[in-house]
């Protein structure tokens, strides 16, 4: 990326403060929902690499374990992928996560909330990512079908019931989400 191309991307970053751009599609059953569905309750939005991304399933199971906890603080995790539906079933969509998870193979929705296009240095620092890599792989990863834009830098935003944008936490490579205190934070149980 050159700084032209990174000035660009900044441009189109979300900031706190800011409302939380519209969205509209079905989820990987077939639902339709959009961002209004949601009016009302706190949304953590999460923007993933593709499918078979081993951080990406090492997040989705997190976000599986303490979803228990935070949802009954009216809080909904709705998740996105780069992936078609048959291949987000084949594997982030596996363990039957207890929120919606989205196909958004052309980018649609990524592109509205200035999710990072590319970044072949940030994949880097994330593949080398050692422990985390490890923890994936024992968390039962394994490297699988790219269906998508390998180097895509994933994104979380907490957003308020009154849809405004709380948080835009940008990962700093491609294992970097949004740490799971800081969604504890935003619904008041740490």
């Amino acid at each position: 990326m050159n700084s032209a191309d990174i000035k660009s991307a900044n441009k189109h970053m979300l900031k706190p403060g800011t409302k939380a751009p519209y969205f509209s599609l079905k989820d990987i059953y077939g639902v339709h929902r959009t961002l209004a569905d949601y009016k009302g309750k706190k949304l953590m939005i999460s923007f993933y690499r593709y499918a078979a991304c081993t951080f990406c399933n090492l997040r989705i199971a997190e976000l599986r374990k303490v979803y228990p906890e935070l949802a009954t603080h009216n809080i909904e995790f709705l998740a996105f992928f780069q992936s078609p539906t048959e291949k987000i079933l084949e594997y982030a969509g596996s363990r039957k996560p207890p929120f919606p998870i989205f196909p958004d193979p052309n980018q649609e929705v990524y592109k509205l909330y200035g999710v990072e296009q590319s970044s072949r240095l940030k994949y880097i620092l994330g593949v080398l990512n050692i422990p985390k890599l490890l923890k994936s792989f024992k968390n039962g990863a394994h490297w699988g079908d790219t269906d998508g834009d390998s180097f895509l830098i994933p994104a979380d935003f907490l957003v308020n019931e009154n849809q405004i944008v709380q948080t835009a936490y940008y990962g700093k490579d491609i294992s970097d989400h949004l740490p799971v205190n800081d969604i504890r934070k935003f619904v008041g149980t740490s």
